[in-house]
């Protein structure tokens, strides 16, 4: 049974969509990663990270104003 897990984990592991996302504002760049067997789940997880990314550098900034 342990065998049979690990062997699913990693077929699983081996079948994950990877998305990259670049985004740009105000003339900063972001880079945004997902990763999830749908390439869709992925693409969005993506998108998401690299929206974070643009808003806590904002948060930031205008915490220092």
């Amino acid at each position: 049974l342990r065998h049979s897990l690990r062997s699913a984990a990693l077929h699983e592991a081996l079948h994950q969509g990877e998305v990259t996302v670049r985004l740009q504002n105000s003339g900063r760049v972001v880079n945004g990663t997902g990763s999830d067997p749908d390439i869709v789940v992925a693409s969005a997880k993506a998108y998401l990270s690299a929206l974070n990314k643009l808003q806590s550098k904002a948060d930031r900034v205008a915490a220092q104003g």
